[in-house]
């Protein structure tokens, strides 16, 4: 059947959805409504794809946009990995939860390149999109871009959990969290990815990348994703809220304590006692302060280094998290700018007819788009904010760059071209491996009293004698 006959029966630019088949591509993805003609209700539909009519002419230029600097990302990225791999441990501080990320951030930006190598064929016919099932080009991004996606997301989970645990749980984390870890992250991507494939699956909505389609998704995709960014952003936020506490709190134990000195001292330096003799090796001593004292003075001779090192230790801890406190709200913000953008689309597939009324009688009349979009300013995702949120994805590379990059990498690329090593500073590393940089329970563990990590010897009771 001809163009002609195809459009016989429906105002331009729409098309008989009578004469296409009900199978192949996303059939639930075309833009129809139905129209009162001479012959009665007619279904007829937009010519795909819908996007085209949607957004201005720009709109799929301005996505390449993103692509090609994606291109650029990727470079970065092949670079910082050659990094992890030729550049001893030292210099890198490399860890199984900062290079999964890389690899995912990788994934992601390869995701808008491969359009730029192949134009995809976005439409199965003239009103249906293609999705996973109908184009192997669909297939390859949208598979490249959910297993970038879970292993940025799940690895990111892995490594705020593990800090959380062993800061403020004091949980040794040894090689069997590893494997539950990476384990959880490969297979849990790999199970995920086929949910998304073969239960929801994708297709192409939004340019030339082919996009989770906007039915049953909650279960293999919103839920997980929200779920796992949330959480990790709780537990994040939890562990520096810990480190800010006991860092204050000991900073005020130590101010009350030198107020206590001064207080509890002569002007000359002499302190206020009261005297008592004991017997010592055999000989008499004049005690010069109150038992109460005593006991805290010799705590404090025995335990004041470690509970000095465990305050330095928190303070160390807490300014190494701009890493991964950095990289927790990155994640927040990516998921919910991606979540922000797709249920847009998902209530825009589900809106009632009327609400599209007024633009589909000005395209039919006018049958120009850009005179017609004014009456789509309330209906469905801005072009602005999607052109924004795919850019950021493309460009995710560079949030991961910025939080593992470290300046002992590039000296480390000097020494190892002279071929010489040296040891870092134990605070280059000491956010991606704590627990190898931070002996916290041996720093906290005194033969007084078993304290924690993060608890500081009391101030001594008033002497009421």
């Amino acid at each position: 059947m001809d163009g002609n006959l195809r459009n016989s029966t429906c105002p331009h630019p729409f098309l008989a959805q009578d004469a296409f088949p009900d199978v192949g591509g996303f059939v639930w993805g075309r833009f129809c409504r139905d129209f009162r003609l001479d012959a009665g209700w007619v279904s007829c539909c937009l010519p795909c794809p819908w996007s085209s009519w949607r957004y201005s002419d720009g709109f799929d230029d301005h996505l390449d946009i993103a692509g090609w600097c994606g291109i650029a990302v990727v470079v970065i990225l092949v670079l910082f990995l050659i990094t992890y791999t030729v550049v001893p441990k030292i210099y890198t501080a490399r860890h199984y939860l900062t290079t999964v990320p890389a690899v995912g951030f990788l994934l992601l930006s390869i995701t808008y390149v491969i359009p730029l190598a192949k134009t995809p064929n976005q439409c199965y016919n003239e009103i249906t999109p293609n999705d996973n099932f109908s184009d192997s080009t669909c297939t390859a991004t949208s598979t490249v871009l959910f297993i970038g996606v879970w292993l940025v997301v799940i690895s990111c989970f892995f490594r705020t959990m593990s800090l959380h645990l062993f800061v403020v749980w004091e949980q040794k984390l040894g090689r069997k969290f590893k494997y539950i870890s990476l384990a959880s992250i490969f297979f849990g991507t790999i199970l995920l990815v086929v949910l998304q494939q073969r239960v929801t699956g994708t297709s192409y909505q939004l340019g030339k990348v082919c996009y989770l389609k906007p039915i049953r998704g909650w279960f293999t995709f919103w839920t997980p994703l929200l779920g796992m960014a949330v959480v990790s952003f709780i537990l994040q936020v939890w562990t520096l809220g810990y480190c800010l506490l006991n860092v204050f709190r000991g900073i005020w134990e130590d101010r009350a304590i030198a107020a206590y000195n001064e207080e509890n001292n002569n002007g000359d330096g002499s302190i206020i006692h009261h005297t008592v003799n004991y017997e010592c090796n055999g000989g008499t001593a004049n005690e010069s302060q109150p038992s109460s004292v005593r006991s805290w003075r010799a705590q404090e001779q025995y335990h004041g280094g470690s509970r000095r090192n465990s305050l330095a230790t928190q303070k160390l801890l807490t300014s190494m998290q701009w890493r991964p406190m950095f990289a927790a709200f990155g994640v927040l913000i990516y998921v919910a700018l991606i979540t922000a953008i797709f249920m847009m689309l998902r209530v825009e597939d589900t809106d009632p007819s009327e609400k599209f009324d007024d633009w589909v009688s000005c395209i039919t009349i006018s049958g120009d788009k850009n005179h017609c979009m004014p009456y789509l300013s309330n209906v469905g995702p801005d072009e602005n904010l999607t052109v924004a949120t795919f850019f950021l994805l493309a460009i995710s590379g560079i949030l991961g760059v910025i939080v593992v990059m470290r300046l002992d990498m590039i000296t480390g690329w000097i020494e190892v071209l002279n071929c010489r090593t040296r040891q870092p500073s134990p605070s280059s590393v000491v956010a991606t491996d704590p627990e190898a940089q931070l002996p916290l329970h041996q720093v906290s563990t005194n033969s007084f009293h078993a304290t924690s990590f993060n608890t500081t010897p009391s101030l001594p009771a008033a002497d009421m004698k």
